[in-house]
């Protein structure tokens, strides 16, 4: 009872309150619209109207549209001399005022089929009494009529549609409930919290978690196959996490719950010393661990934003391990300018090689690489550290790799391995390789860094194959 009191008291607490009330909102609008009305004008004794002369007309009788009166003004010998062989049909405003309107005409077919004459469109026009008409000079040619269905026992009907654009102001008013913003969030994050119905620890170091399988499995592949799939296991009640920190799955279980990156504040109990940069940089590796492609690339965005002098080494180490290439490519070109190489040295404090050559200075830069499982991997990157012109040899890009395979036999195995595999450009790339002291040394130079980068990762990638065959077949292996 007093655990249900609780909960109550907690969701009482956290949910929005809600107005009952109803607030007035008043709107106000200018409306165009169009009213639109029709006439049909019937001639009779058609063939007596011919004759009485270019520019004469007959008229019909008033029509009301849109509230203005029209005319139809039919010209049996054209309008003028230039439509003297054709028929001319206008509308006429007849009303005081201006008015926007346009006119639509069509033979109606006296032939009893039902059937009706081509559709004729005027466009938009302004117009006021005693102006100009709208309609068509050339409406249809004499001949054509008189020889037509549309024209029978001397009888012609016209059809005529007026379509006029009137403006209102429309007010009207409004009843606004105000609704809450979602909620969702909260109670999934306030349930796992508070361990209502949870069904699993996760014991990660000396933490326990509480945490629902059902939740876990929606949101990732892993979880879902641990525990619902075919060899999955749905009776668990513990599972034990070794690849990650304590702060870094309490960060991920929060992502789980409510699809955001958790602050720094929801941390603070287990490492207050976190950082928003530490927890993207933890978070990557535990998204990359447990498929949550949302996660990782939210990681990724918010490392690429705060990308700094102090962070780019780390960043980076993630990125190779986490296979996030675009991420990777912009620490090394972050760490391959200028003005950060010196920066980056003094902060991590790693010891630097400078070379003097045509009256620029090189620094050497290690980074640690994550390759070769189990074994010391160091490669170094080198630019101009004071922003002068490189000297005048094409080969300007240069980066240093050392594996420690522990003897020489190992080294030399994979050196004569990867021999074989030679530079596909070694007019843009040279690669030089040595074994001294169980170790493997390998140099690179380059003309573009572009060229540098493709020949280094394609490298790598051919280092760990053969590294895998070493450790797979063991010492004393013939290639």
């Amino acid at each position: 009872m007093a655990s249900s009191s609780i909960s109550k008291d907690m969701a009482a607490r956290k949910r929005p309150r809600v107005s009952n009330s109803t607030t007035n909102h008043e709107v106000s609008k200018t409306i165009y619209e169009t009213v639109k009305g029709s006439h049909e004008y019937e001639i009779k004794g058609y063939s007596l109207t011919k004759g009485t002369g270019v520019g004469k007309c007959i008229t019909s009788g008033r029509f009301t549209v849109g509230g203005y009166d029209w005319k139809i003004l039919f010209y049996p010998d054209g309008a003028n001399q230039a439509s003297e062989e054709y028929i001319s049909v206008y509308a006429r405003l007849k009303s005081p005022g201006e008015v926007r309107a346009w006119l639509e005409l069509k033979l109606l077919d006296q032939s009893g089929n039902g059937k009706h004459g081509r559709l004729t469109c005027s466009p938009l026009h302004k117009l006021k009494r005693g102006g100009r008409s709208i309609g068509f000079q050339k409406y249809r040619r004499r001949s054509w009529l008189e020889t037509s269905s549309y024209l029978k026992d001397d009888c012609l009907n016209i059809h005529c549609t007026i379509g006029v654009v009137r403006t209102r102001v429309g007010n009207e008013k409004r009843y606004v409930i105000p609704v809450p913003p979602p909620d969702m969030i909260q109670n999934l994050k306030g349930l796992l919290e508070s361990k209502i119905g949870s069904d699993v620890t996760f014991q990660v170091g000396n933490d326990f978690f509480r945490a629902h399988k059902l939740i876990l499995a929606a949101r990732s592949q892993v979880f879902r196959a641990q525990f619902f799939g075919l060899v999955g296991n749905p009776e668990m009640e513990i599972v034990v996490i070794k690849e990650l920190d304590p702060f870094a799955f309490k960060a991920m279980l929060l992502f789980l719950y409510s699809d955001e990156l958790p602050q720094t504040h929801e941390l603070s109990d287990i490492d207050p010393l976190c950082t928003p940069t530490t927890i993207a940089q933890h978070l990557l590796a535990a998204a990359d661990r447990f498929a949550l492609a949302r996660l990782k690339l939210m990681c990724e965005e918010k490392l690429y934003e705060d990308i700094t002098a102090n962070t780019v080494a780390n960043t980076l180490a993630i990125a190779d391990v986490c296979n996030c290439t675009e991420l990777k490519t912009v620490c090394l070109n972050f760490a391959a300018r200028p003005e950060n190489l010196e920066v980056i040295l003094i902060l991590r404090g790693v010891p630097s090689v400078s070379v003097q050559f045509g009256g620029s200075t090189f620094i050497y830069l290690p980074i640690k690489c994550f390759a070769c499982r189990g074994y010391e991997m160091a490669s170094c990157v080198s630019a101009a550290a004071d922003g002068k012109t490189l000297p005048p040899s094409p080969w300007q890009f240069s980066c240093d790799l050392e594996v420690n395979y522990g003897s020489d036999e190992n080294a030399s195995i994979v050196c004569a391995a990867i021999a074989v595999d030679a530079e596909l450009q070694p007019d843009k790339v040279r690669r030089v390789m040595a074994v001294n002291d169980g170790k493997l040394s390998v140099h690179f130079e380059a003309v573009e860094a572009r060229f540098l980068r493709a020949s280094y990762s394609s490298f790598v990638d051919v280092l760990t194959l053969a590294t895998k065959t070493v450790e797979e077949f063991g010492p004393g292996m013939q290639l």
